[in-house]
């Protein structure tokens, strides 16, 4: 998206919209629908930093669709995102190979549950890219702060680089909290509209297992485990957590788990 748009259609739910980075408001008004609302000669800057909150441009019906969120802002300026694709795309460990249709395993759940050990036992049985949010946030931020700045840079170069991926066949495995269900949606339209097959995996355990494992975790380090997340964080996350609306697997880590595994193996064709 670059150079100016003109007469683009906004034909999904839009936000009443300030960019303090922009000085721009974007159509007033809070979430509704806004049909038929032409913007001629938008900016071309204004069009990258929509496009990096997972705004797309559809060339065969010449409609500007997004994915907006209340939450969404422009804090992610235009030339860090190519930079930050670019250097998750270098720490990548040599790919696996193309697929004639790719898959994506989203795996989501709270801190301790388990997530990355499920995503090896996968690994063992399916030759997929596992991306790891926790590894690929030091990869942008060696000294991590978790703030909304950083998470939402951490997560719009993910957004990117799975599509991508995925649009070249590498299967993939997606190792992140994804609490909230309008984050996740990104990741659906994404396999829709590269064509990739889609996995939802819900990872948990009984509270005190998650409890004894985050303890443990907080007085030695974990090998294998890039997360700092300790009891702390898992109980203002829990709070905030939402369930998946798509149908789904779940895995209790807490008990054998080796069926669930076949069956999402299953589930990708292989």
């Amino acid at each position: 998206m670059v150079g100016s748009l003109q007469g683009c259609l906004f034909t999904t739910p839009f936000p009443s919209y300030t960019s303090t980075s922009l000085r721009t408001k974007l159509p007033s008004g809070s979430f509704g629908k806004l049909t038929c609302c032409f913007v001629f000669s938008l900016p071309p800057f204004l069009c990258y930093c929509l496009s990096i909150h997972h705004v797309r441009w559809n060339y065969n019906l010449g409609i500007l669709t997004h994915d907006l969120t209340p939450d969404d802002n422009c804090d992610v300026m235009a030339d860090s995102l190519g930079e930050d694709v670019e250097k998750l795309s270098q720490s990548l460990n040599g790919l696996p190979q193309a697929q004639v249709r790719s898959s994506l395993i989203v795996v989501s759940g709270l801190p301790g549950a388990g997530k990355s050990f499920v995503c090896r036992k996968l690994a063992e049985k399916l030759p997929f890219l596992i991306l790891t949010s926790d590894a690929l946030r030091k990869v942008l931020f060696p000294t991590p702060r978790y703030d909304e700045h950083e998470n939402k840079r951490l997560f719009s170069a993910c957004h990117v680089l799975i599509e991508d991926l995925l649009r070249n066949g590498i299967p993939v495995i997606f190792d992140a909290t994804n609490l909230l269900e309008h984050h996740r949606e990104y990741l659906y339209r994404a396999a829709e509209r590269v064509g990739a097959k889609l996995i939802l995996v819900w990872v948990e355990a009984p509270l005190e297992v998650v409890r004894q494992r985050l303890l443990a975790r907080e007085r030695t380090a974990v090998p294998q485990c890039d997360s700092e997340a300790g009891w702390e964080v898992y109980s203002k996350m829990k709070s905030r957590s939402e369930k998946i609306s798509r149908n789904h697997l779940v895995v209790d880590t807490s008990r054998d788990i080796a069926a669930t595994v076949d069956k999402i193996v299953r589930a990708t064709g292989r």
